[in-house]
Parts: C-alpha cells; structure tokens; sequence
C-alpha cells in the first residue's frame, strides 16, 4: 500500500510541474505574440516554454530571423552535409553560413544548444543578413570569460554589449549553459525589435549619382597584384575591402596558383595578403586577409532585390587601369550557367575587372564582377553578392602557398574556344583530365604544370590516335599509333620523332623440297617491309635475302608465305630470323626458328 501510494503523489507532483510551465512567464508573453505574429517564431514552439530549447528549433528561429532582416527568401540550393537530419530549415541556415555542425557530417539537432552557440548563430546571422552592422570587436567583462570558448568570444562580447544577452547571475554568462525556449523567443524578437530598425533606415537608401558612388565606394575598391614562388608578377585583378581592419572580397581565380599577392588601396597603401580566410573553387570566391587599420570600406546591398533594367556601375581594374567605374544595366538577374547563378549585366569587364564591384545607385555593392564572354559584346557576368555574404564570417585562415597546393576538378576555358576539364594545382592542369582543341583533336592523359606528362591518349581529327608516353607536351617514349586506315605501329618516340621500331614480328617457314623452303611472317600489314636474316648454324655466319645488285632485298607481305629460300644443300638446318622496317628504322630481331631439310 505505501508503495502505491508514493508512486500516486509522485506522478501528481510530475504532472503539476509540466502543467505549471506549459504557458509563457508574464514577463515573456507580449514579446513571444510579437515574434510570432512576424513570423520569427514557428507555431510547434509555443509550448513546454520552460523546455531547453534545441539545436534545431533555434536554428529554425534564427533562419527566420535572417530572412526578415536581409529580405532574401533562401531557396535550398546546397547538399545535404550531414547524415543525422533532413530538416530544410537546417540546410537553410547552413547554406547561408549561419550554422555548422557538431562534426564533419553531424548537427545533433535533439542535442540542447548552449549559450554560447546562441550567441554565435545570432553574431553570423547579423553579420550575413546586415554586415554594415558590425563593424568593430566588444571586450567580454563577464567574470567566467575564461571558460567562453575562443571561437565565442567575439560573439558573446557583441551580444553583450548590445544588450541582446545578459548574465546569469554574479556577472557570469555561463556559456556552456542552455536556454529555455522562453528565452530564446525573446532573445530573437528583441534582436529583430533592435535591428529591423536599422535595416528600414532611409540613410543608406537615397539614390546617388555616379560621381557620388564612386566617391563612396572607390576608396575600398582595391588592385590586386599576385606573384610566384620566384617573386615574379603572374596576374593582376580586384577586390572589395569590407572591414576596416582588412578583409577583402575578390574571385578564387585572381589569386589562383599565386604564391604571394600584394593589395593597393586607391590612397596608395599597399599591404601584404596574409592569408585567405575563406574560398570555395566552384562558386569562384576567396576572402583575403591585410594587417590594416581604419581601412576603407564597401557596404553590401541585397542582390535579391536587384530587377531587369536596373541601372548598375561596376569598379575595378581592367587591365590593370586602376579605379575604373563604367555604368550598364541588369540584362538578366538570374542567368544560370554550369549549375551557377550569375548576374548577367551590360557594364564592361575586361582581364583584371574579376573580383571587383558591381554596385546599386545606392552605392551599395550587389554583386562581385566576375567573368565576361568572348564572343559577345556587352554580356558580362557577376555573382550576386548575397551567394556569398556567408564568406563574411570565414576563418580557415590558410596561406596563399599552402592553397597553391590544393589540388581540385574544374573546367579551364582558352581564348582560342579550346578547354580543359580535369585536375587543377594552382590554376594550372595537373594530374587527369581532357583538353578538347578548337580544330578537333582532343588529348586525355597526365598533365604536370600545364603541360602533357606521364601516360595519354591523343586523338588527331582526322581519327589517327596515340596512346602512350608524353613529355614536355611532346609524344616522348613508348606508344601505339593507330592511324585512321587502321594501321597500327608500336615504337619509342623521341620528342615527336620516331627513335625505336617495336613491330617485332613472328617468322615461320615449311618444306617445299630439299633443296628448299617457304618463310612467312605474322603480323600481316604491320611493317612498311621486312628483312630476312638466315644461317646454316645457330652460331652464324648470317646472311640477308639479297637483291640484284648485292643489297638486301626490302621484302614485302605477299601472301601466306612471301618469301622462298633455294639452293640449299639436302639434310641442312636452317635458322631464320627477321626484323621489320618502319619509319627507316629496324626493329629488334624476331625469335629464331629453325628448320630441317630432307635429304631428298
């Protein structure tokens, strides 16, 4: 009976403190109506508020807020990195840069998120939905500052001194605490109540004329110069300075393959490029990193809001004239090409425009220049500056040198229409990959240093091939050559050129009488011709089939048996040996055979 009835109260005991808790706290309830009346909080929250609130319901929390503050509805574009979830809202936010994982391929979205990663989701969030809203570093004064973890800190200071995240008590913030759902609600409204105010500003959104733009944004428009190992200039291009102590936006294939890179703000400055603090291959992107003070900076706008016909300027360096603006429209705000979106507009760019600024009348930068097509005037492209906003709070922080090393698949396009599709190190092909040639023949092999090395397969357009050996871009060393009529010769090349005839051939030979014999050879329409050496002992002396006129004959396939050996004295043994002839050259000796004659 006690048993049971202990049991009874606490199961009472139990279900009063759920039910106790199931509502908000008074203090808490306006701001949650708020934020779910703008669609901050979503309705499967609003329950169990005294719950520690998950990773993945925050991370739908704080996707919402990103998409109400840049005005940008993310469109799930990324694969899937992590084998623990499918949640979209997940993806979202990690494609936009907001979120990580737990590890390389897990979120643990039921795991409860600590403060501090609270802090961290909304610091990128600010930073990627309004990165002109912070723009310096807030000393951390919580007296357990020591247990914040380094890659926290610069998020929890801003939190902190903003007034978005106060402490726990005897001025601790307690980072590796939780948070109930209550207080991540209110967290997230008060932070959008904080700063839609500053997205809505008017300051930032009176249209400017050119002489203007240029005014404001050239100054943190930079020339970019990349060197080699030796020190030597290899390329030049441009960027976009967006943090004044130097972080610098700019296209991966700028810096591609460099060992060093110098940056030259429109004041004169030049500073070293220290390191790249963040870059992805395929969208074509590199942040760069300069030991800079109070450095002029560009303010991003929202490439999503970018429509047809809208008038744009661009700034950079073409051909390696610094600080040129020209002026053009938005041909078309979503050309997809290769699996990429692009901004397609009217403004020119030429070599050394890559990695500059496309920018709206409001002097705001909505896309990074990027590429232009050959064959067409006035079709230009740019990536749309929010595909890559998510760079912003980069910190791979890896050297030029080091990234020079990377080995990586892309396409290569030339000037003349030839391409190259394979493995790249720095920019240049190495390793396997296919380059297709504007006249029709194709390579696919080795390359080292941009050059064919190591085993291949040529293809001329004609249809003759080769497959084998390469060096220095030359057919050099064993290989087969198949010509187009079906010909097919095997040999050693020597830079283009022929050196060893490999056609060894296979001779055989029959009895016709005894006084003489047959000889045939494999290999039928594989020599130009053939010599035939013989011998009535193993040990020599050999002879050749002679013409006329004492030289040895140049023998030709006939037939099954092409050649006849007379005169020989009954009951001899004869050895037979043969080499063929390509290219004037004579190949190794074939195997000896050997024959008896009858007496009679």
């Amino acid at each position: 009976m006690y048993r049971k009835l202990g049991l009874g109260i606490i199961m009472v005991l139990v279900l009063t403190c759920s039910l106790g808790f199931a509502a908000p706290s008074t203090w808490s309830e306006d701001t949650i109506n708020q934020g779910t009346a703008i669609g901050l909080i979503p309705d499967q929250l609003l329950n169990q508020y005294q719950d520690h609130i998950t990773r993945e319901q925050f991370a739908s929390m704080v996707l919402n807020l990103y998409e109400l503050l840049s005005g940008e509805k993310v469109v799930l574009t990324v694969q899937n990195p992590f084998s623990d979830t499918t949640n979209t809202e997940i993806l979202k936010a990690y494609q936009v840069g907001i979120i990580s994982g737990t590890s390389a391929d897990k979120f643990s979205p039921s795991a409860n998120i600590t403060r501090e990663q609270i802090a961290v989701m909304f610091y990128k969030c600010l930073q990627l939905a309004l990165p002109n809203a912070i723009n310096e570093v807030y000393p951390v004064s919580f007296a357990d500052k020591a247990a914040i973890s380094s890659w926290a800190t610069d998020a929890i200071g801003f939190m902190s001194y903003n007034g978005l995240m106060s402490g726990t008590g005897d001025n601790n913030v307690s980072p590796k605490g939780n948070t109930t759902r209550e207080q991540a609600m209110v967290l997230v409204t008060n932070t959008y109540n904080k700063y839609e105010k500053y997205e809505n500003s008017d300051i930032t959104k009176v249209e400017l004329k050119p002489s203007e733009i240029s005014k404001r944004v050239s100054p943190a428009v930079v020339y970019i110069e990349t060197f080699d190992d030796q020190g030597e200039l290899i390329g030049t291009g441009s960027g976009i300075n967006v943090d004044a102590s130097g972080k610098v936006f700019t296209n991966y294939h700028v810096i591609e393959g460099a060992s060093e890179a110098k940056i030259k703000f429109v004041s004169g400055e030049v500073y070293n490029v220290t390191s790249v603090l963040g870059y992805d291959i395929e969208r074509d992107v590199a942040v760069l990193k300069v030991k800079g003070l109070n450095l002029p900076t560009a303010i991003f706008g929202n490439s999503s809001l970018l429509e047809n016909g809208e008038q744009i300027l661009t700034i950079g360096s073409p051909i390696g004239l610094e600080n040129t603006i020209s002026d053009g429209l938005v041909s078309n705000r979503s050309r997809v090409l290769d699996g990429e979106n692009y901004l397609q507009i009217s403004a020119p760019i030429s070599p050394g425009s890559s990695g500059g600024a496309l920018v709206n009348l409001y002097g705001e930068v909505v896309g990074i220049t990027s590429a232009q097509f050959i064959s067409g005037q006035n079709l230009n492209l740019a990536i749309p500056i929010n595909e890559v906003k998510k760079f912003l709070v980069s910190n791979e922080n890896v050297t030029l040198k080091t990234l020079k090393e990377v080995k990586v698949t892309k396409r290569i396009d030339y000037d003349d229409g030839s391409y190259y599709v394979g493995e790249v190190l720095g920019g240049i092909p190495s390793g396997q990959g296919t380059e297709v040639y504007s006249n029709g023949d194709k390579y696919t092999g080795e390359f080292y240093d941009g050059i064919k090395e190591g085993q291949g397969t040529y293809q001329w357009a004609n249809g003759d091939i080769y497959k084998g050996a390469f060096f220095n871009d030359y057919m050099h060393g064993d290989g087969v050559y198949t010509y187009a009529d079906g010909f097919v010769f095997k040999g050693t090349w020597f830079y283009d050129d022929v050196s060893v005839n490999k056609m060894i051939t296979v001779p055989y030979a029959r009895v016709v009488s005894s006084t003489e014999i047959e000889i045939g050879w494999k290999d039928n329409g594989l020599g130009w011709f053939y010599h035939i050496y013989y011998a009535f002992s193993q040990d020599g002396p050999w002879y050749t089939f002679d013409d006329s006129s004492g030289y040895i004959s140049d023998l030709s396939w006939v037939d099954t048996y092409s050649a006849s050996l007379y005169n020989i004295d009954p009951g001899s043994t004869v050895y037979i040996a043969m080499t063929s002839y390509i290219f004037d050259i004579e190949s190794d000796l074939s195997d000896i055979i050997q024959i008896k004659v009858p007496l009679k």
